[in-house]
């Protein structure tokens, strides 16, 4: 702004002293001497406006911009609301179902003992209890469907409306590495609740959850070690997983935009 005020001051100046060559012309020069001299001091007089009117435009254009950004800071509090500090509670709802199905499905370690649940799942609290299991599937799933899918869509949407507000991504490098993980981490998720919705349906001799389908496998599934040992190494990974995200979200705060 100083800047701005010295360059009118400037222009101001030179407007000034070009008027008082043209009145010293007028007292002192002969009418020739005086008309070229007039039009060389009109000629450079009109140079120095035009400047001015680009100058001045440029710096209408300028602060137009800034007001543009200024009107979309709203945008971009709903942007971090939505599709940063939205990602964490999102993982955690994902995970609180994983965990406790990883669990139940770790809980069989001999056919003895799945003789034995599957008896107790006949009465009333093993019902209960199934219904519960397959619930937490469902809404670790939904998860899945109502925050990540629909993000990818609105998260792309938010991106290009800051964009014409003119906003530019400023940690790419993080932002992007966030993104990547985030999809790294929905998607492996979803997988693995396939797998966990396939490992129950067996112990609970019932259909799927997920779309219904049929069981893939036999009891011999859920006495196999390396089965669980994958099944809990990939449910330690998306822990781990989550834990990176959390730890981007926090480095990145309010500076996505700039």
């Amino acid at each position: 702004m100083k800047w701005t005020n010295r360059i009118i001051i400037g222009i101001v100046i030179v407007l000034l002293i070009a008027l008082l060559v043209l009145l010293f012309s007028t007292i002192y020069y002969s009418s020739e001497k005086k008309m070229d001299l007039t039009n060389l001091i009109s000629a450079i007089a009109n140079a120095i406006m035009a400047v001015a009117a680009v100058y001045a435009a440029a710096n209408a254009k300028g602060w137009l911009d800034v007001k543009k950004k200024e009107s979309s800071l709203p945008l971009i509090a709903k942007f971090h609301e939505e599709h940063i500090l939205s990602i964490l509670p999102a993982t955690k709802k994902m995970l609180v179902g994983i965990e406790y199905v990883s669990n139940e499905a770790t809980f069989y370690h001999s056919n003895d003992d799945l003789i034995k649940w599957r008896r107790e799942l006949l009465n009333d609290s093993g019902i209960l209890h199934k219904e519960n299991v397959r619930e937490f599937i469902k809404n670790s799933y939904n998860v899945y469907f109502s925050f990540y899918m629909n993000e990818v869509v609105e998260l792309y949407k938010s991106e290009s409306k800051l964009h014409i507000y003119g906003w530019d991504i400023d940690n790419q490098q993080m932002y992007d590495e966030l993104k990547s993980k985030k999809v790294v981490f929905f998607e492996s998720a979803a997988v693995l609740l396939h797998e966990l919705d396939n490992y129950i349906s067996i112990a609970f001799e019932e259909a799927k959850v997920l779309k219904n389908k049929s069981k893939v496998g036999d009891d011999a599934m859920l006495f196999d070690v390396n089965v669980i040992y994958d099944l809990n190494s990939r449910k330690n990974g998306l822990i781990k997983l989550q834990d990176e995200i959390d730890e981007i979200i926090k480095r990145l705060r309010f500076d996505v935009w700039k």
